[in-house]
């Protein structure tokens, strides 16, 4: 029964992956970029001139779109952080992000520029 549920949790989550790279496909976006706006569209402080105008030319439609799917992103990840912690509990939180990110194939410079660290 628990490898039946553990199967469908990994179908589910293929899913969401799959259908989440159509859309950063459709909108030309990689994962980091679209996370970036999702951050952007929840700020709460709106007083740079950039952030105002990248804004207003989202309309609600495909604003409420794009946090949708980043949200399942993030989803996404929590789900690969607490597999990964549960495999590696000795790592920090930031060593536990890099091997995410080296999971998924990202060179070193996409990790640091992802994470917002030094290569």
């Amino acid at each position: 029964m628990a490898n039946k549920l553990l199967h469908e949790q990994q179908m589910e989550l293929n899913d969401y992956a799959s259908t989440i790279n159509q859309v950063l496909n459709m909108f030309s976006m990689r994962k980091n970029e679209l996370l970036a706006l999702l951050k952007l569209a929840k700020a709460q402080d709106t007083t740079a001139v950039y952030d105002k105008e990248m804004m207003a030319q989202l309309d609600k439609k495909t604003l409420h779109n794009i946090i949708k799917v980043a949200n399942q992103i993030e989803h996404m990840q929590a789900c690969q952080r607490k597999d990964m912690h549960e495999r590696f509990p000795m790592l920090s939180p930031t060593e536990l992000d890099v091997c995410r990110l080296v999971e998924q194939g990202l060179a070193i410079n996409d990790i640091s520029k992802a994470l917002g660290k030094s290569a």
